[in-house]
């Protein structure tokens, strides 16, 4: 039995397990591998690994755990999992990527445990902002991804993992933290000010708990802007009302709030807001600064 790249991609586009018998004995037989580049698209470097996880059929197809077992017999299990795409549009997606896409938890969870970089970042131009010719910035790494899909339950998992945890304060080749990603692909609607509020707050805690000595909130990218300042620059006005109001009541993470109730008698209260980099004499650039002279 003879495979090749159009015979392998048809077989695992199918879904079809049964169609890769013979596929480790073939390929030790002529002491190929997976990654080979007679197995690869010419145009793009893609391996059968991402065909198959974009050729799901209810969540599922049947030939990815067959192809990772293969690719641990021929010893190049790591290079299979992350061979990353190599054209223009594409670069550096791996098939984390596409799981998490996909919204495939249970093959993001396979693809970690065997190997996965959480750290591949995805750079070509279809991954870059609408206003430079992309089509979805979300920040170039796997937990960006993750969570500018809304999904905390891979959230969760890529952080808190036994095998590799995504480090919660990677930065991107812009400098862009998770909540800068967060920033700019918030659009100010109703429904999508909810859920990047609410995972904006699910990372800046993660991150306190998980590391205690960083304030996510406070890194800068390669222009310099923290989350906030990037928000007021942006017009970002939903995500900006929400950080400069923000109240936390975890008590590990109180100490991130920027808004803390003074006193209360009945319905009466007061409260002290924190101004940190809002109006703060000093520093090099203010928020205040910002939406005077260089907002949106």
């Amino acid at each position: 039995k003879v495979f090749n790249r159009p015979i392998l991609f048809d077989i695992v586009s199918r879904g079809s397990p049964a169609g890769l018998d013979g596929l480790l004995s073939f390929l030790l037989t002529h002491k190929k591998r997976l990654t080979d580049e007679e197995f690869r698209e010419p145009s793009t470097g893609k391996t059968c690994l991402p065909k198959a996880l974009l050729n799901l059929s209810g969540g599922k197809n049947d030939t990815i755990p067959v192809l990772l077992d293969i690719a641990e017999k021929t010893g190049n299990m790591r290079e299979f999992i992350n061979s990353p795409f190599r054209d223009v549009y594409y670069r550096g997606q791996t098939a984390l990527h596409i799981a998490i896409e996909r919204r495939c938890k249970h093959y993001v969870e396979l693809l970690v445990e065997k190997g996965a970089d959480v750290h591949a970042q995805a750079r070509g131009r279809f991954f870059q902002p609408k206003g430079e010719g992309g089509y979805f910035y979300f920040g170039e790494l796997p937990l960006s991804l993750a969570a500018c899909t809304n999904q905390p339950h891979i959230v969760h998992y890529l952080t808190e993992n036994g095998h590799k945890q995504a480090d919660l304060r990677r930065q991107d080749s812009r400098g862009n933290t998770v909540l800068h990603a967060l920033v700019a692909i918030a659009d100010n609607t109703r429904e999508n000010t909810k859920f990047v509020t609410k995972m904006y707050d699910l990372l800046l805690v993660k991150c306190a708990k998980l590391f205690p000595d960083t304030n996510l909130e406070t890194l800068l990218n390669n222009d310099g802007l923290s989350p906030l300042m990037m928000a007021a620059k942006t017009g970002k006005i939903g995500i900006f009302q929400h950080i400069i109001r923000r109240e936390i009541t975890d008590e590990d993470a109180r100490h991130l709030s920027r808004k803390f109730k003074d006193w209360a008698y009945g319905p009466v209260y007061s409260s002290l807001y924190d101004l940190s980099s809002l109006d703060t004499c000093g520093e090099e650039v203010s928020v205040l600064e910002i939406l005077v002279y260089n907002s949106k």
